[in-house]
């Protein structure tokens, strides 16, 4: 798949100083970075279109421009084109979300919305402003088959399963990401499980979601809502999942941020005091990037609460972390990195060693991406050897080349 958007050939310099101004764009407005874009040079517009891009930010960078176009800077046809085709895009899964609704309600199936799809329309406005690649849900185990018997009825094609979730496919691969026309992904999760990546650890929060949704209104029908609380434990859980392993995104700060600033006094208690003290190392970090950018999103107290259960390492793994870090805008090799998380994030010697073991010999379903069609088959267990055949390959190669 040919995409329009490649990364520049720019130094990790230009990417880390354009990520930290458009993160503080995106939170803060214009006026509290004029002088520093007023100063960029167009290989920082560079970086930071590529940046934007791949973050999910368009929309939302685009709104921002606009406050600008008293100095020029906000005429950027590129981008405003980009921008509309994503807020068509959401649109359309939007209303893909909706005929799930509908069509596997009238099977007796229930569903709740999770990510951009719970998002858009109860945290944007316009709801199309909150891009969507794809769509997420989350249904119970025992009404997968039956909703997957509805997938392909549908025109969606089987494209992967793993542990959570069954991935399904509509329509065709576009050389623009972003179009309306590109290709439809939809993810069922059959248990809404979050894995922090080489360590070994585990988060299902299935339960906890199911408990807390309510029936209440979705764009023009009803479904499942996950409760504000529950919410934004998943968000976080997932954003910090993402930052250990660089794939942080602009898009999942704005999210948290936009959820964090409708909780009253009993939300945040509520938070602290149903997140269980061995999981804060799950749901802090993602919290404390948030509040190096938008300030007042996140009460210090809760922080400061949430951060007692955390060892010193991860503190200061916290307390140093930026977006430019821990995002792809990080250009250093991620060779080691499941070792190095399970350092970070392990608290007895049992983690550390199941944290091994997992780096080692990986659930099967996590090799789907890297190898999927020899992960699906009944010779699996060559993907191990491969796997580690190219890590020992790196190791060598890094240290004798």
């Amino acid at each position: 798949m040919a995409f329009t958007m490649q990364r520049p050939d720019l130094s990790a310099t230009i990417f880390a100083s354009a990520t930290e101004t458009l993160a503080l764009w995106l939170a803060r407005g214009w006026t509290h970075v004029a002088d520093d874009v007023r100063a960029w040079s167009d290989e920082h517009w560079r970086a930071a279109e590529w940046i934007a891009y791949w973050q999910g930010a368009i929309p939302l960078w685009v709104e921002r421009l606009r406050e600008a176009d008293p100095t020029g800077i906000g005429n950027r046809s590129g981008l405003q084109t980009i921008a509309a085709l994503s807020h068509e895009r959401t649109e359309r899964l939007l209303a893909d979300v909706q005929e799930m609704i509908v069509g596997l309600r009238a099977l007796g199936i229930e569903i709740a919305p999770l990510k951009g799809a719970r998002l858009a329309p109860c945290y944007y406005e316009p709801m199309t402003l909150r891009a969507m690649g794809d769509i997420d849900v989350l249904i119970r185990p025992t009404d997968l088959a039956r909703a997957c018997a509805w997938m392909e009825a549908h025109g969606y094609t089987f494209y992967s399963r793993s542990e959570e979730d069954v991935v399904y496919l509509r329509g065709t691969r576009q050389s623009e990401v972003w179009h309306p026309d590109n290709v439809h992904p939809v993810e069922l999760h059959f248990r809404l499980r979050e894995e922090f990546g080489g360590a070994g650890l585990t988060w299902d929060l299935n339960d906890e979601a199911w408990h807390s949704a309510t029936w209440q209104s979705y764009l023009q029908t009803e479904t499942n809502l996950i409760a504000p609380v529950v919410l934004l434990r998943h968000l976080c859980a997932h954003t910090s999942s993402d930052l250990f392993i660089r794939r942080g995104k602009l898009q999942q700060l704005e999210d948290i941020a936009r959820v964090a600033r409708t909780f009253t006094l009993d939300d945040w208690q509520a938070f602290v005091s149903g997140t269980p003290a061995p999981r804060a190392r799950f749901v802090y970090p993602a919290l404390a990037l948030t509040t190096r950018y938008y300030l007042d999103a996140i009460p210090s107290d809760a922080l400061s609460a949430l951060r007692q259960s955390l060892t010193p390492t991860l503190r200061a793994w916290s307390r140093g972390a930026t977006l430019a870090s821990a995002s792809e805008s990080n250009l250093d090799s991620r060779d080691g990195i499941g070792l190095s998380l399970a350092r970070l994030l392990a608290q007895s010697r049992r983690e550390t060693t199941r944290a091994l073991l997992t780096a080692l010999v990986p659930p099967r379903w996590n090799l789907m991406k890297r190898y999927p069609r020899l992960a699906a088959s009944p010779l699996y267990p060559v993907c191990y050897v491969l796997l580690n055949a190219d890590r020992a390959y790196h190791v060598v190669a890094k240290r004798f080349g």
